[in-house]
């Protein structure tokens, strides 16, 4: 049996783009147009490969918390002082909410 074409995108990068955009203008706020446009995907693409918006948001949502908050609980469970991993996550975050983004928290 025939397999489908081969994907013309990246799935991680498209994944990315569809984070970034979610955290930018939040799910709600976020049409189909402007996502495809940014995934850089067609309707079917999207459907395909990461289900519905729904989905796709959600998929999206478990990315951010494996990067960003993981980042901040490798920097507190690291081997040293617990305090001095509290400041260390603690400076992580604040030069990331002062890092000009103007993103915040997912």
């Amino acid at each position: 049996m025939p397999r489908g074409a081969k994907k013309q995108f990246d799935r991680d990068d498209a994944l990315a783009a569809a984070t970034h955009l979610f955290w930018e203008l939040s799910y709600e706020s976020v049409g189909l147009a402007e996502l495809l446009e940014r995934m850089g995907i067609a309707r079917q693409s999207l459907y395909d490969t990461f289900g519905s918006k729904e989905d796709l948001f959600r998929e999206a949502v478990e990315r951010y918390v494996e990067t960003r908050i993981g980042q901040i609980r490798g920097l507190l469970e690291a081997p040293g002082s617990p305090l001095g991993n509290v400041r260390r996550a603690h400076a992580f975050y604040e030069q990331h909410c002062t890092s000009g983004s103007g993103l915040g928290c997912m």
